[in-house]
């Protein structure tokens, strides 16, 4: 069975017709939605937003912002607007990445709040939020992570991907934006949240991810990565759903972008292609280390500009200093109710397993059937590392299995649930096939082969099985409920 590295090159969709896209597309946005579990995420709780601390600039003014994304958990911010509110303008989020200062870095490679005052003095509304454990949004760890996630279809990413379309949310719902007029921008992890908050939500029309669509790097954090998201695609694919919307893609030979001239562009060009969009579509690539620099950044301005019907004012990036003291909010429990206020991962799990059961209660039976299909993939009895014979017994003919291979090898992984989750569900669904190539047998398993075969005899509706633990005593296996609980993998020894 296929491992899958961070590293590993991978060959981006090549669609000959704009109806054999359309289906891939389908599929790609379907993947997105399982793998992040954004539609299980939904809840009733309002944004309470609030917006304070006006800081004025000579040509604009920076707000601090505070929203509830989930019951109890906040997302911190900063809002950059023009300071005539009389009319509508348009809006741009920028998701910042993982710079060492997040949203009030000023790094020459990033510049976040300089950025985003240069597009606030050209005329557009621009809202830069923290990431997840980043800045004044600390209530949980940017890297915390339970193994019990896995087994729910939750993450770091799905928490981030619900903290970007809330952020999108709140600036659709500020009476000075106009919502036809929306765009997204970020480097790095930033560029990650661009391209998937833009292919999940129409409602961002324009999209500028820098340096991070790449057929040769898939993302380094569990901010950017879920159990099944690339199994079977890569960033280059995902990015391409955007099409035939505006994007704007920068690449450099000092990262995982180096190849883009040759690789990246033209796979997505030819996307756009289709559409007879090609011109929708700009890319930059320049020589520079991982980055989102000052001439990528006045492309990005140019771009937005023009895609947004504005006149640019301003050739060059606008110099001016920001400092974080007039940014930062502190202890958002001063601004925000008390009562349900989430500290910790095992607490925002509790409040997240919650939202997640009451959802899984509402999906009806074709939505039940799209999560086994998608966790339990078709694959070939052949596809099986687990050992088996053929037996004849007294009580008939068998197959039993011998020993589950143990554990994954980390490989070095940073994070080897985004890439390797499904290792287990795939043995499941090759037990399924070779359930199906020997109806007659009775089939028999010890230890984790047993929890294995279990689940591949409830999908089958076998119920010739014979399971034991190693030492020949009857297992105890819970009922496992496929459709009102996510399936329970990988069993980790």
């Amino acid at each position: 069975m296929r491992l899958y590295t961070l590293d590993d090159v991978k060959t981006p969709l090549s669609p000959s017709s704009l109806a054999e896209w359309k289906e891939m597309r389908q599929d790609l946005i379907g993947s997105l939605r399982f793998s992040s579990g954004i539609g299980l995420l939904a809840h009733d709780a309002p944004l309470s937003p609030q917006v304070f601390g006006a800081v004025e600039f000579p040509d604009f003014i920076v707000e601090k912002v505070i929203f509830q994304s989930l019951p109890g958990f906040y997302v911190a911010g900063n809002l950059y607007r023009p300071k005539d509110i009389s009319r509508k303008y348009p809006a741009v989020l920028n998701p910042h990445g993982h710079w060492e200062k997040g949203r009030v870095d000023s790094d020459p490679l990033g510049r976040l709040p300089q950025r985003c005052a240069n597009l606030a003095m050209r005329g557009m509304v621009a809202f830069i939020y923290d990431m997840v454990g980043w800045n004044d949004s600390n209530q949980i760890d940017h890297n915390g992570y339970l193994p019990e996630f896995d087994s729910w279809g939750f993450s770091h990413f799905a928490l981030q991907l619900n903290n970007s379309v809330k952020a999108l949310d709140f600036v659709c719902g500020l009476p000075y934006v106009d919502t036809g007029r929306i765009g997204c921008t970020g480097c790095s992890g930033g560029g990650t949240q661009t391209w998937f908050l833009s292919m999940l939500d129409e409602r961002i029309k324009a999209a500028a991810p820098i340096n991070m669509v790449s057929a040769f790097m898939q993302g380094g954090c569990g901010c950017e990565n879920a159990p099944f998201l690339r199994t079977r695609y890569c960033s280059v694919d995902y990015a391409m759903c955007i099409a035939p919307r505006p994007l704007f893609m920068a690449a450099s030979d000092g990262d995982w972008t180096a190849h883009s001239r040759e690789v990246e562009f033209p796979a997505v060009e030819r996307v756009y292609g289709l559409y007879g969009a090609k011109d929708s579509f700009e890319t930059f690539y320049r020589s520079a280390p991982h980055s989102y620099d000052k001439p990528t950044r006045e492309h990005a301005y140019d771009f937005f500009c023009r895609v947004f019907d504005l006149q640019n004012p301003y050739p060059e990036e606008i110099d001016l200093e920001i400092e974080p003291g007039e940014l930062l909010i502190g202890d958002i429990r001063r601004y925000v109710k008390k009562e349900g206020f989430i500290e910790g991962e095992e607490a925002l799990f509790a409040l997240v397993k919650d939202i997640m059961r009451d959802n899984l209660r509402k999906l009806d039976a074709q939505a039940s059937a799209e999560i086994i299909r998608r966790v339990f993939p078709d694959m070939p009895a052949e596809a099986l590392d687990i050992p088996y014979v053929l037996a004849e017994t007294k009580n008939g003919p068998e197959l039993r299995l011998g020993v589950c291979p143990g554990a994954y090898d980390m490989m070095s992984i940073k994070h080897p649930h985004a890439y390797n989750y499904g290792w287990d569900t795939r043995r499941v669904s090759a037990l399924r096939s070779l359930m199906n190539a020997y109806p007659e047998r009775t089939f028999a398993a010890s230890g984790k082969s047993a929890y294995l075969l279990n689940m591949a005899s409830s999908l089958t509706g076998r119920r010739n099985v014979r399971l034991s633990e190693p030492d020949g005593s009857e297992l105890d296996i819970p009922g496992i409920e496929l459709v009102r609980n996510l399936p329970r993998s990988p069993f980790d020894e």
